[in-house]
């Protein structure tokens, strides 16, 4: 459990940039072209690999986030061992689990013991919904996120002095052992550090009957109190992991993803004569599929809820995208990216429509953004005031740090507290801090055990080398009056 590092000096690129008007238009070319041929050499270099016909590497979905996450499945065996063992000690502690945006947080902290005996000590609860208690009960109140000139674009909540002592109270109810707390990213930032420091105190001290508390949320919110342990004396019984996709290779992988999927989302599942509901295996969905989805013979006792996703056009199409295109297969093993391809693919097929590079992007970038809004509040579709402000912020994020990235060789880029994106918008000029801005957009991935300025890459790596694409498009566009200018302050 590595924290310490050295702090790397960023780099600038001023607003004399691609937008400058010192800058001349061949100038510009050059400078857009070497950005975006380096960028796709660097997604070349860490996209997940395209799909290819093959078996499965495991049997359910559960099993390939194991895989991918031997030490943290270890740490847990052994936090059983010491509950059966009753050994106090051993198992007094505090455990953080940090993982990018839809990579499966929520789906791991589920079954996260593998022992089914356990799941009677273990209490399991969304922060969220704490929050949205005590706000009922006025003891918790939406703060500004991201403010420009007085307004406000995004909102979270945030617990008062009374709401912090009612958190308390609420741990002191809490008669298990075990307690595992979701979602630390959806509230205000300003509770992050209390909420950790308070868990910490709360199980060192034995003030309760938890022995041992998990906490989930985006690498963003472990940030602060990882440098504090860094710059003290270790916390004993405090262990940090850090959440790594699963890995798909083959059709076979996918096939269980889609019998995951289908089983989640559409309640797929065998009906027997009585009218009792069980699990549909996984021989069975492959025969299923086999068979082109047929709901007769030894298969008309299958339900689910209506949908256009379990269809033979679906699934070959589905197939071929992700053994075609490396945009597609770079985000097959993000839980909610395998969810939005799937989406798309059923809309292409239903609109009978080939695939456009273009579009997919464009669709599957407005996907996350209506994600972001139902996690922390920012701007999309769903909630369309000032989107285009928020877009336009982003984009020029994506070309501010554009050198920094390609200089990284692995697209991680260093922002600093101080940095700020600045855009023209309706005629005025709008300034946001970076961090801020990309801080639960769940559009980046953070190295947040590192100290020093916050080192983030965009998530997947494609976002950078689009969003520098949607900036070179409207700038380009006729009815743009002024340049897009960006700035970084200097430390």
């Amino acid at each position: 459990m590595a924290f310490c590092g050295t702090r790397n000096s960023s780099t600038t690129l001023s607003a004399e940039g691609l937008s400058s008007t010192k800058v001349s238009h061949l100038e510009s070319s050059i400078k857009s072209d070497f950005w975006l041929s380096s960028m796709r050499a660097i997604e070349a270099r860490f996209h997940h690999q395209l799909l290819r016909p093959g078996q499965r590497l495991q049997d359910n979905l559960p099993d390939y986030y194991w895989a991918a996450n031997l030490d943290l499945r270890r740490h847990l065996d052994s936090l059983e061992v010491a509950h059966h063992n009753r050994d106090d000690d051993t198992l007094q502690g505090v455990t953080l689990v940090a993982g990018t945006a839809g990579v499966g947080k929520t789906f791991i902290k589920k079954g996260l013991f593998s022992e089914d005996s356990i799941e009677s000590s273990v209490v399991k609860f969304d922060i969220r919904d704490w929050y949205v208690d005590f706000q009922a009960q006025g003891l918790a109140q939406l703060r500004a996120d991201i403010v420009h000139d007085g307004q406000v674009m995004s909102q979270l909540l945030k617990l008062s002095g009374d709401g912090r002592r009612a958190f308390v109270r609420r741990l002191l109810t809490i008669e298990k052992p075990f307690l595992i707390m979701d979602s630390l990213d959806e509230v205000h930032p300003d509770d992050y550090l209390y909420l950790l420091e308070t868990l910490q105190e709360f199980v060192s001290k034995r003030q309760g009957a938890v022995r041992h508390a998990f906490v989930f949320g985006r690498p963003l919110v472990f940030r602060e109190y990882w440098h504090q342990c860094c710059s003290a004396e270790r916390i004993q019984g405090l262990s940090c992991f850090v959440l790594h996709p699963p890995r798909f290779v083959s059709f076979g992988d996918l096939r269980v993803s889609s019998w995951n999927y289908h089983c989640w989302k559409y309640k797929l599942c065998m009906v027997d004569a009585e009218g009792s509901e069980t699990d549909l295996p996984l021989a069975n969905y492959e025969q299923w599929c086999e068979a082109g989805f047929t709901r007769e013979g030894s298969f008309e006792n299958l339900r689910c809820s209506v949908n256009q996703s379990m269809r033979p056009k679906v699934n070959e199409t589905l197939e071929m995208w992700a053994s075609t295109y490396p945009s597609v297969a770079a985000v097959l093993t993000n839980l909610a990216g395998n969810s939005m391809v799937r989406e798309i693919v059923e809309d292409a097929v239903a609109r009978k429509v080939d695939y456009s590079e273009k579009q997919f992007k464009e669709e599957f970038f407005a996907k996350w953004l209506e994600r972001d809004t139902l996690s922390g509040d920012r701007p999309s579709r769903l909630k369309p005031r000032e989107l285009d402000l928020y877009v336009k912020l982003l984009e020029a994020v994506a070309v501010q740090y554009a050198d920094q990235a390609i200089a990284s060789t692995d697209g991680f880029f260093e922002v600093a507290p101080t940095d700020n994106a600045v855009v023209e918008h309706d005629g005025q000029p709008v300034s946001v801090g970076v961090e801020r801005l990309l801080n639960r957009s769940g559009l980046v991935n953070l190295d947040a055990q590192r100290p020093g300025d916050a080192r983030y890459r965009f998530e997947p790596i494609w976002f950078h080398r689009w969003l520098i694409e949607k900036h070179l498009e409207r700038a380009s566009e006729p009815q743009v009056a002024k340049p897009l200018v960006t700035a970084k302050s200097e430390i």
